[in-house]
């Protein structure tokens, strides 16, 4: 498919970061703000910004992209794992990668239990949000001492 690799995709880091950058200089955190500037980045990082993408489940969007960047089918992701069909194991790796580089961007911990409970992208900026606030919380503390 034509636009899926890397080297057709030379922009995406950077529009991913503008993202980032906007969610973290956003001073008042608003849901709305960082829902959109989320959505975008998730799609940027798993090469679904150029399509219409209706659906905010975090494992349908990983099955998509895993499907688009190994140019097969949604349906076929099963075959690639001998062990089940589930799917489990490539899709939840990719969205763990993404918590990660979540983490790492916005200077946040997402706990194991959490990850498991967040299903969409709507539990995940909410998720977020609070995690910023709290950070800007014990910034302003530090910063009156």
């Amino acid at each position: 498919m034509p636009g899926d690799n890397a080297e057709n995709r030379p922009l995406a880091p950077r529009s991913a970061a503008r993202q980032i950058d906007s969610i973290n200089s956003d001073k008042e955190l608003r849901y709305e703000a960082l829902y959109a500037h989320l959505r975008q980045y998730i799609l940027i990082r798993f090469c679904l910004d150029d399509e219409p993408c209706e659906t905010d489940d975090l494992i349908e969007l990983a099955e998509l992209s895993l499907a688009k960047v190994l140019h097969i089918r949604r349906e076929e992701l099963c075959r690639l794992d001998l062990s089940s069909c589930t799917r489990s194991s490539y899709v939840v790796t990719r969205k763990n990668l993404l918590f990660l580089v979540l983490e790492k961007e916005l200077g946040i911990e997402i706990l194991p239990e959490e990850n498991a409970s967040i299903t969409d992208i709507g539990d995940l900026a909410e998720l977020i949000l609070a995690k910023l606030k709290k950070k800007q919380l014990r910034a302003k503390g530090r910063m009156l001492h």
